[in-house]
Protein backbone atom coordinates (compact mmCIF):
# COMPACT_ATOMS: atom_id res chain seq x y z
CA UNK A 1 0.00 0.00 0.00
CA UNK A 2 1.29 3.60 -0.66
CA UNK A 3 -0.06 6.09 1.35
CA UNK A 4 1.19 9.64 1.03
CA UNK A 5 2.38 12.46 3.58
CA UNK A 6 -1.70 13.60 3.57
CA UNK A 7 -2.97 9.77 3.80
CA UNK A 8 -0.74 8.51 6.50
CA UNK A 9 -1.54 11.90 8.76
CA UNK A 10 -5.33 11.59 7.61
CA UNK A 11 -5.09 7.61 8.96
CA UNK A 12 -3.13 8.77 11.85
CA UNK A 13 -5.75 11.50 12.99
CA UNK A 14 -8.84 9.75 11.92
CA UNK A 15 -8.45 6.07 11.38
CA UNK A 16 -9.07 4.17 8.39
CA UNK A 17 -12.39 5.80 8.05
CA UNK A 18 -10.56 8.69 7.13
CA UNK A 19 -9.82 6.95 3.64
CA UNK A 20 -13.84 7.55 2.47
CA UNK A 21 -13.56 7.66 -1.19
CA UNK A 22 -11.79 5.33 -4.28
CA UNK A 23 -11.56 5.37 -8.05
CA UNK A 24 -9.70 3.01 -9.98
CA UNK A 25 -6.40 3.80 -11.80
CA UNK A 26 -4.15 2.65 -14.50
CA UNK A 27 -1.05 4.12 -12.17
CA UNK A 28 -0.85 4.93 -9.07
CA UNK A 29 -0.92 9.00 -8.69
CA UNK A 30 -4.48 10.36 -8.59
CA UNK A 31 -3.96 11.90 -12.38
CA UNK A 32 -3.97 8.27 -13.52
CA UNK A 33 -7.88 7.34 -12.37
CA UNK A 34 -9.74 5.82 -15.30
CA UNK A 35 -13.09 5.06 -13.67
CA UNK A 36 -16.12 6.70 -14.18
CA UNK A 37 -16.19 9.15 -10.61
CA UNK A 38 -15.48 7.98 -7.14
CA UNK A 39 -17.45 5.25 -4.85
CA UNK A 40 -17.89 5.27 -1.19
CA UNK A 41 -15.12 2.76 0.39
CA UNK A 42 -16.66 -0.17 1.58
CA UNK A 43 -16.18 -3.88 1.90
CA UNK A 44 -17.74 -4.48 -1.71
CA UNK A 45 -17.17 -1.96 -4.39
CA UNK A 46 -17.91 -1.63 -8.16
CA UNK A 47 -16.50 1.04 -10.33
CA UNK A 48 -17.77 1.57 -13.93
CA UNK A 49 -15.09 2.30 -16.57
CA UNK A 50 -13.98 2.17 -20.22
CA UNK A 51 -14.86 -1.85 -21.04
CA UNK A 52 -11.68 -3.96 -21.89
CA UNK A 53 -9.14 -1.68 -19.80
CA UNK A 54 -6.39 -2.42 -17.51
CA UNK A 55 -6.94 -1.00 -13.82
CA UNK A 56 -4.05 -2.43 -11.28
CA UNK A 57 -4.60 0.70 -8.63
CA UNK A 58 -7.59 1.77 -6.16
CA UNK A 59 -6.70 5.51 -5.53
CA UNK A 60 -7.87 6.91 -2.18
CA UNK A 61 -9.58 9.99 -1.29
CA UNK A 62 -11.30 12.15 0.77
CA UNK A 63 -14.27 13.36 -1.43
CA UNK A 64 -16.64 12.46 -3.73
CA UNK A 65 -15.04 14.68 -5.75
CA UNK A 66 -12.16 17.00 -5.05
CA UNK A 67 -10.51 16.38 -1.94
CA UNK A 68 -7.57 15.33 -0.92
CA UNK A 69 -5.47 12.42 -2.78
CA UNK A 70 -4.87 10.08 -0.16
CA UNK A 71 -2.40 7.19 -1.91
CA UNK A 72 -3.25 3.87 -3.63
CA UNK A 73 -3.58 -0.05 -2.84
CA UNK A 74 -2.09 -2.58 -5.74
CA UNK A 75 -4.50 -4.42 -6.71
CA UNK A 76 -4.12 -8.38 -7.62
CA UNK A 77 -6.08 -10.78 -9.32
CA UNK A 78 -8.18 -9.79 -12.27
CA UNK A 79 -7.27 -5.78 -12.37
CA UNK A 80 -9.04 -5.19 -15.99
CA UNK A 81 -12.40 -3.34 -16.56
CA UNK A 82 -15.16 -6.21 -18.12
CA UNK A 83 -16.39 -5.43 -21.74
CA UNK A 84 -19.31 -3.95 -20.18
CA UNK A 85 -17.41 -1.43 -18.21
CA UNK A 86 -17.47 -2.74 -14.62
CA UNK A 87 -14.79 -3.66 -11.81
CA UNK A 88 -15.15 -5.50 -8.91
CA UNK A 89 -13.57 -4.77 -5.52
CA UNK A 90 -14.55 -7.32 -3.10
CA UNK A 91 -11.81 -5.91 -0.22
CA UNK A 92 -9.37 -4.94 0.63
CA UNK A 93 -6.41 -4.29 3.50
CA UNK A 94 -4.98 -1.45 5.02
CA UNK A 95 -1.97 -1.76 7.14
CA UNK A 96 -0.71 0.93 9.44
CA UNK A 97 -1.82 2.72 12.52
CA UNK A 98 -5.83 2.75 13.69
CA UNK A 99 -5.50 5.08 15.95
CA UNK A 100 -2.61 5.24 18.04
CA UNK A 101 -2.33 9.38 18.16
CA UNK A 102 1.02 11.16 19.10
CA UNK A 103 0.51 15.45 20.37
CA UNK A 104 2.67 16.77 18.32
CA UNK A 105 6.20 18.21 19.22
CA UNK A 106 6.48 21.14 17.68
CA UNK A 107 3.76 23.50 15.34
CA UNK A 108 3.39 21.65 12.19
CA UNK A 109 5.07 22.67 8.59
CA UNK A 110 2.57 25.43 7.11
CA UNK A 111 2.55 24.86 3.52
CA UNK A 112 3.42 21.05 3.97
CA UNK A 113 1.10 19.52 6.93
CA UNK A 114 -1.28 22.61 7.32
CA UNK A 115 -2.69 25.27 5.74
CA UNK A 116 -2.78 25.98 1.71
CA UNK A 117 -0.22 23.61 0.35
CA UNK A 118 2.89 25.01 -0.93
CA UNK A 119 2.46 25.65 -4.89
CA UNK A 120 -1.41 25.87 -5.11
CA UNK A 121 -2.16 28.86 -7.18
CA UNK A 122 -4.73 31.66 -5.30
CA UNK A 123 -7.43 33.84 -6.93
CA UNK A 124 -7.87 37.28 -4.91
CA UNK A 125 -10.67 37.93 -3.72
CA UNK A 126 -12.12 40.69 -1.52
CA UNK A 127 -15.89 39.67 -0.87
CA UNK A 128 -17.18 35.61 -1.13
CA UNK A 129 -18.48 35.84 -3.91
CA UNK A 130 -20.73 32.55 -5.37
CA UNK A 131 -19.11 28.73 -4.79
CA UNK A 132 -16.50 27.55 -7.05
CA UNK A 133 -18.36 24.29 -7.22
CA UNK A 134 -20.59 21.94 -5.05
CA UNK A 135 -19.10 18.12 -3.90
CA UNK A 136 -20.46 15.92 -1.26
CA UNK A 137 -18.01 15.85 1.76
CA UNK A 138 -17.20 13.10 4.40
CA UNK A 139 -16.60 14.10 7.37
CA UNK A 140 -15.59 11.26 10.27
CA UNK A 141 -15.12 12.23 13.94
CA UNK A 142 -11.49 11.27 15.27
CA UNK A 143 -13.03 10.22 18.67
CA UNK A 144 -16.61 8.61 17.91
CA UNK A 145 -16.15 7.51 14.50
CA UNK A 146 -19.44 8.94 13.28
CA UNK A 147 -19.52 9.83 9.78
CA UNK A 148 -21.75 12.50 7.70
CA UNK A 149 -21.38 13.22 4.20
CA UNK A 150 -22.27 16.88 3.70
CA UNK A 151 -23.75 17.93 0.51
CA UNK A 152 -21.34 21.33 0.14
CA UNK A 153 -20.57 24.14 -1.57
CA UNK A 154 -16.88 24.61 -2.09
CA UNK A 155 -14.83 27.45 -2.14
CA UNK A 156 -11.25 26.60 -3.10
CA UNK A 157 -8.01 28.48 -3.91
CA UNK A 158 -8.96 31.56 -2.95
CA UNK A 159 -6.92 34.67 -1.18
CA UNK A 160 -9.78 37.07 0.58
CA UNK A 161 -8.23 40.12 1.59
CA UNK A 162 -11.48 41.47 3.44
CA UNK A 163 -13.87 39.94 6.13
CA UNK A 164 -16.79 38.67 5.32
CA UNK A 165 -19.90 36.06 8.17
CA UNK A 166 -20.78 33.23 5.97
CA UNK A 167 -24.42 32.96 6.82
CA UNK A 168 -26.10 29.37 6.36
CA UNK A 169 -28.25 26.14 7.69
CA UNK A 170 -26.94 22.56 8.59
CA UNK A 171 -28.65 21.41 5.24
CA UNK A 172 -26.52 23.58 3.20
CA UNK A 173 -23.15 23.53 4.63
CA UNK A 174 -20.11 25.62 3.03
CA UNK A 175 -16.50 24.23 2.42
CA UNK A 176 -13.65 26.55 2.35
CA UNK A 177 -10.63 24.57 0.58
CA UNK A 178 -6.72 25.72 0.48
CA UNK A 179 -8.35 29.26 1.12
CA UNK A 180 -5.86 31.71 2.89
CA UNK A 181 -7.12 34.89 4.79
CA UNK A 182 -5.21 38.58 4.73
CA UNK A 183 -7.02 40.50 6.70
CA UNK A 184 -5.84 43.47 8.96
CA UNK A 185 -7.88 45.81 10.91
CA UNK A 186 -11.18 43.99 11.69
CA UNK A 187 -12.48 42.14 14.38
CA UNK A 188 -11.86 39.18 12.86
CA UNK A 189 -10.64 37.69 9.21
CA UNK A 190 -13.71 35.59 8.92
CA UNK A 191 -16.97 34.80 10.77
CA UNK A 192 -19.58 32.05 10.60
CA UNK A 193 -22.89 33.30 12.21
CA UNK A 194 -24.14 30.88 14.21
CA UNK A 195 -28.05 31.62 14.11
CA UNK A 196 -28.77 29.17 12.53
CA UNK A 197 -26.47 25.97 14.19
CA UNK A 198 -27.78 23.16 15.10
CA UNK A 199 -26.58 21.29 18.28
CA UNK A 200 -24.88 18.58 16.74
CA UNK A 201 -21.20 18.02 15.99
CA UNK A 202 -21.88 16.39 12.79
CA UNK A 203 -24.01 18.90 10.82
CA UNK A 204 -21.69 21.77 10.97
CA UNK A 205 -22.70 25.18 9.63
CA UNK A 206 -19.03 25.31 7.74
CA UNK A 207 -15.64 23.34 7.26
CA UNK A 208 -12.50 24.98 6.61
CA UNK A 209 -9.77 22.23 4.73
CA UNK A 210 -6.65 23.33 4.46
CA UNK A 211 -6.80 27.11 5.27
CA UNK A 212 -4.52 29.47 6.63
CA UNK A 213 -5.78 32.96 8.42
CA UNK A 214 -3.62 36.13 8.64
CA UNK A 215 -4.74 38.65 10.93
CA UNK A 216 -1.57 40.96 9.52
CA UNK A 217 -1.50 41.81 13.16
CA UNK A 218 -3.95 44.73 13.95
CA UNK A 219 -7.22 41.81 13.41
CA UNK A 220 -9.03 41.18 17.42
CA UNK A 221 -9.75 37.26 15.56
CA UNK A 222 -8.36 34.64 13.12
CA UNK A 223 -11.31 32.49 12.96
CA UNK A 224 -14.75 32.95 14.61
CA UNK A 225 -16.58 30.45 13.96
CA UNK A 226 -19.19 28.49 15.96
CA UNK A 227 -20.75 25.10 14.37
CA UNK A 228 -17.58 24.48 12.38
CA UNK A 229 -14.87 21.66 11.64
CA UNK A 230 -11.09 23.20 11.12
CA UNK A 231 -9.55 20.50 9.29
CA UNK A 232 -5.58 20.81 8.67
CA UNK A 233 -5.92 24.45 9.12
CA UNK A 234 -2.79 27.21 10.19
CA UNK A 235 -4.31 30.20 12.28
CA UNK A 236 -1.04 31.78 11.80
CA UNK A 237 -0.46 34.13 14.69
CA UNK A 238 2.77 35.29 15.45
CA UNK A 239 4.60 33.76 12.15
CA UNK A 240 7.23 36.40 12.57
CA UNK A 241 9.77 37.82 14.80
CA UNK A 242 7.49 41.10 14.71
CA UNK A 243 5.01 41.23 17.55
CA UNK A 244 2.71 42.61 14.46
CA UNK A 245 1.51 39.59 13.58
CA UNK A 246 -1.23 37.20 13.50
CA UNK A 247 -4.36 38.08 15.55
CA UNK A 248 -4.75 38.53 19.18
CA UNK A 249 -7.03 35.35 19.36
CA UNK A 250 -6.30 32.56 16.99
CA UNK A 251 -9.96 30.73 17.22
CA UNK A 252 -12.50 32.15 18.90
CA UNK A 253 -15.92 30.47 19.92
CA UNK A 254 -16.00 27.01 18.42
CA UNK A 255 -19.12 25.64 20.11
CA UNK A 256 -20.34 21.95 18.52
CA UNK A 257 -17.22 22.17 16.75
CA UNK A 258 -14.21 20.07 15.66
CA UNK A 259 -10.73 20.62 15.63
CA UNK A 260 -8.32 18.26 13.59
CA UNK A 261 -4.75 18.64 13.10
CA UNK A 262 -4.37 22.20 12.80
CA UNK A 263 -1.76 25.14 13.88
CA UNK A 264 -4.16 27.27 16.43
CA UNK A 265 -1.88 30.04 17.40
CA UNK A 266 -2.41 33.58 18.69
CA UNK A 267 -0.72 36.41 17.62
CA UNK A 268 -1.46 39.84 19.10
CA UNK A 269 -3.46 43.41 18.00
CA UNK A 270 -0.30 46.02 17.68
CA UNK A 271 -3.47 48.89 18.90
CA UNK A 272 -3.90 47.24 22.25
CA UNK A 273 -1.58 47.28 24.76
CA UNK A 274 -2.44 44.26 26.50
CA UNK A 275 -4.75 41.94 23.37
CA UNK A 276 -4.66 38.95 26.80
CA UNK A 277 -4.46 36.53 23.54
CA UNK A 278 -5.49 33.09 23.34
CA UNK A 279 -5.01 30.16 20.47
CA UNK A 280 -8.72 28.78 20.92
CA UNK A 281 -11.36 30.63 22.96
CA UNK A 282 -14.73 29.42 24.19
CA UNK A 283 -16.65 31.03 26.91
CA UNK A 284 -19.90 29.46 26.20
CA UNK A 285 -21.69 26.18 25.64
CA UNK A 286 -19.08 24.02 24.78
CA UNK A 287 -19.44 20.65 22.81
CA UNK A 288 -16.01 21.29 21.49
CA UNK A 289 -13.58 18.95 20.16
CA UNK A 290 -9.70 19.21 19.63
CA UNK A 291 -8.03 16.17 18.29
CA UNK A 292 -4.04 16.60 17.74
CA UNK A 293 -3.51 20.06 17.07
CA UNK A 294 -0.86 22.78 18.55
CA UNK A 295 -2.40 25.48 19.97
CA UNK A 296 -0.02 27.98 21.34
CA UNK A 297 -1.19 32.04 23.44
CA UNK A 298 1.65 33.05 21.11
CA UNK A 299 5.05 35.11 21.72
CA UNK A 300 3.33 38.81 22.66
CA UNK A 301 3.78 40.13 26.05
CA UNK A 302 -0.15 40.20 26.27
CA UNK A 303 0.00 36.30 25.53
CA UNK A 304 -2.83 34.51 27.84
CA UNK A 305 -3.33 31.22 27.25
CA UNK A 306 -3.45 28.31 24.61
CA UNK A 307 -6.69 27.03 25.27
CA UNK A 308 -8.99 29.03 27.72
CA UNK A 309 -12.56 28.10 28.53
CA UNK A 310 -14.88 29.79 30.54
CA UNK A 311 -18.68 30.42 31.95
CA UNK A 312 -18.88 34.18 30.61
CA UNK A 313 -21.31 33.57 28.64
CA UNK A 314 -22.92 30.51 29.74
CA UNK A 315 -22.74 27.08 30.95
CA UNK A 316 -19.99 24.56 29.46
CA UNK A 317 -20.03 21.16 28.67
CA UNK A 318 -18.09 18.48 26.82
CA UNK A 319 -14.85 19.88 26.23
CA UNK A 320 -12.64 16.85 24.91
CA UNK A 321 -8.94 17.45 24.03
CA UNK A 322 -6.74 14.75 23.02
CA UNK A 323 -3.52 14.11 21.63
CA UNK A 324 -2.73 18.11 21.44
CA UNK A 325 0.20 20.08 22.64
CA UNK A 326 -0.22 23.37 24.56
CA UNK A 327 2.66 26.13 24.26
CA UNK A 328 2.92 29.53 25.95
CA UNK A 329 0.56 31.51 28.39
CA UNK A 330 0.37 32.21 31.32
CA UNK A 331 -1.03 28.95 32.35
CA UNK A 332 -0.86 27.01 29.31
CA UNK A 333 -4.79 25.95 29.63
CA UNK A 334 -7.29 27.74 31.49
CA UNK A 335 -10.92 26.26 32.61
CA UNK A 336 -12.79 27.81 34.46
CA UNK A 337 -16.26 27.97 35.67
CA UNK A 338 -16.41 31.08 38.15
CA UNK A 339 -17.62 33.73 35.80
CA UNK A 340 -21.25 33.41 35.71
CA UNK A 341 -22.86 30.16 33.99
CA UNK A 342 -24.16 28.16 37.11
CA UNK A 343 -22.63 24.51 36.84
CA UNK A 344 -19.67 26.33 35.79
CA UNK A 345 -17.89 23.88 33.27
CA UNK A 346 -18.79 20.17 33.25
CA UNK A 347 -17.66 17.07 31.53
CA UNK A 348 -14.09 17.67 30.74
CA UNK A 349 -11.75 15.18 29.16
CA UNK A 350 -8.03 15.22 28.21
CA UNK A 351 -6.07 12.22 27.03
CA UNK A 352 -2.91 12.36 25.76
CA UNK A 353 -1.89 15.78 25.32
CA UNK A 354 1.79 17.47 26.29
CA UNK A 355 3.11 20.61 27.09
CA UNK A 356 5.86 22.95 26.57
CA UNK A 357 7.35 24.34 29.94
CA UNK A 358 6.93 27.90 28.52
CA UNK A 359 3.69 29.20 30.30
CA UNK A 360 4.69 31.28 33.17
CA UNK A 361 2.81 30.58 36.07
CA UNK A 362 2.29 26.41 35.00
CA UNK A 363 0.36 24.42 32.62
CA UNK A 364 -3.16 24.38 33.89
CA UNK A 365 -5.75 26.59 36.09
CA UNK A 366 -8.80 24.88 36.28
CA UNK A 367 -11.80 26.15 38.51
CA UNK A 368 -15.17 24.96 38.99
CA UNK A 369 -14.42 22.77 36.65
CA UNK A 370 -15.49 18.95 36.73
CA UNK A 371 -13.22 16.32 35.15
CA UNK A 372 -14.48 13.37 33.54
CA UNK A 373 -10.97 11.64 32.48
CA UNK A 374 -7.98 12.98 32.58
CA UNK A 375 -5.20 10.21 31.21
CA UNK A 376 -1.69 10.38 30.10
CA UNK A 377 -1.08 13.96 30.22
CA UNK A 378 2.26 15.29 30.44
CA UNK A 379 5.00 17.67 29.54
CA UNK A 380 7.01 17.17 26.70
CA UNK A 381 9.91 15.70 28.54
CA UNK A 382 7.60 13.30 30.20
CA UNK A 383 6.92 14.20 33.73
CA UNK A 384 3.20 13.66 34.01
CA UNK A 385 0.71 16.69 34.81
CA UNK A 386 -1.21 15.77 37.74
CA UNK A 387 -5.26 15.68 37.09
CA UNK A 388 -6.59 19.72 38.39
CA UNK A 389 -7.88 19.43 41.57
Amino acid sequence: MGLNTAGLTAVLTSGRAALAYAAIGDGPAAADQISTGRVAVAENMTFAGPGGAQGGYLLLFSAASGGTFYGFVALGGDTQFSSSGAFNVTGFEVGGNDGTVTAPVQPFTAGVQVGVPVGVSLADWSTLGAATGTETYRITHPVTGEIADLDVEVWEGIRFTSTFTVTTTPDAPRLFRNCRWEVPETAWTVEVDQANGALDQMTPLAVFDHCSFQGEGNSNIGLAANFSWVIACDIEGMVTPSPASGASDGLQGAAYSVLIDSNLIAGTNEDLPDPHSDGVQNTGTGHLTIWHCWLSAGASAGANAALRVGTEDGAVTAIDVRHSTFDDGGYAVQVRGDAGGGAGVTGVTFIGNRWTRTAVYGPVDFVQATVTEWTDNSYLDGELIPEPA
